[in-house]
């Protein structure tokens, strides 16, 4: 690689020689400078590379990719190796027809060929130009086919591209949406929370005010159960109450029964004797 320092073009050792005579598009020549010099942008500047073989001049273009630095290639053609030995070399910039920077020219080295074909009769040279002629023109033809197929597959692309940026577009508004969507419902699942909670809390109070229910009805069975087996241990003696209460009726009612007999006899006596008077009196 050349690299060009402010106007020089500092050429490596092993990159002095670019070719033979006959070479064609074998060999490139690459050319490395800064995008700027003295504050303006060359980047968008075309280039231009002129050679001089003794008095024999030509003019290049050259391709060129912009990245850190501008690179410059030379691929040499046959045409381009006007002559064997040392060949002169300048490159230009222009920003449109205007001429506006140029580096300092250096030599590089042109290697000689045996030429064989300059031995042979006129005819068969030119035949060999006709049929490069072809083979050029040939070439030209793939080249532009292959021109119109990157414009055609770059058209595809771009509406590729065009329907993935719509595709884009609604998968936008759809993410939208449903961040929207997921918002609400993230309300309302809030709002249930709470809800939740508020029922939760009711469920624990009531179970509480339960448990209480359940403690004082077990207090109450329990109480039950002691007043029902109190009851039984009484069943007995109230039994036996009841038949003492009935024996004593019985001996009362005898009794009465008796006494009243005795009145009885008392009053028919005391009718039948002296002393009637004083009985009656008793009575």
């Amino acid at each position: 690689m050349i690299e060009v320092i402010g106007r020089k073009l500092v050429v490596p050792k092993d990159e002095e020689t670019i070719g033979y005579i006959g070479d064609h598009r074998v060999e490139r020549v690459v050319f490395k400078l800064p995008k700027t010099y003295n504050g303006i942008d060359m980047s968008g500047f075309s280039f231009k590379l002129d050679t001089q073989f003794g008095d024999k001049k030509d003019i290049i273009d050259l391709d060129k990719t912009v990245g850190e630095y501008i690179q410059l290639t030379w691929t040499v053609e046959e045409t381009h190796l006007l002559d064997s030995g040392y060949v002169q070399i300048q490159i230009r910039a222009f920003n449109g027809t205007l001429e506006k920077w140029g580096s300092s020219p250096t030599y590089l080295r042109v290697g000689a060929s045996i030429g064989s074909t300059a031995e042979y009769p006129d005819p068969l040279p030119s035949e060999f130009v006709q049929m490069e002629a072809r083979v050029t023109e040939a070439k030209n033809i793939v080249v532009e086919a292959d021109v119109a197929t990157k414009a055609a597959q770059a058209l595809e692309s771009q509406q590729k591209a065009k329907e993935s940026e719509d595709s884009a577009a609604d998968s936008k508004r759809d993410a939208g949406s449903a961040a929207e969507q997921s918002s609400y419902y993230a309300g309302q699942a809030g709002t249930y929370a709470g809800q939740a909670e508020e029922s939760k809390n009711q469920a624990a109070a009531q179970a509480e005010n339960a448990e209480g229910w359940a403690n004082e009805a077990r207090g109450y069975s329990q109480s039950a159960h002691a007043a029902i087996e109190t009851i039984g241990n009484m069943m007995t003696p109230i039994m036996a109450a009841k038949q003492a209460t009935l024996e004593a009726k019985d001996i009362a009612v005898g009794a009465a029964a008796e006494a009243s007999g005795s009145i009885e006899s008392l009053i028919t006596c005391g009718e039948s004797q002296p002393t009637r008077g004083l009985w009656m009196e008793v009575i």
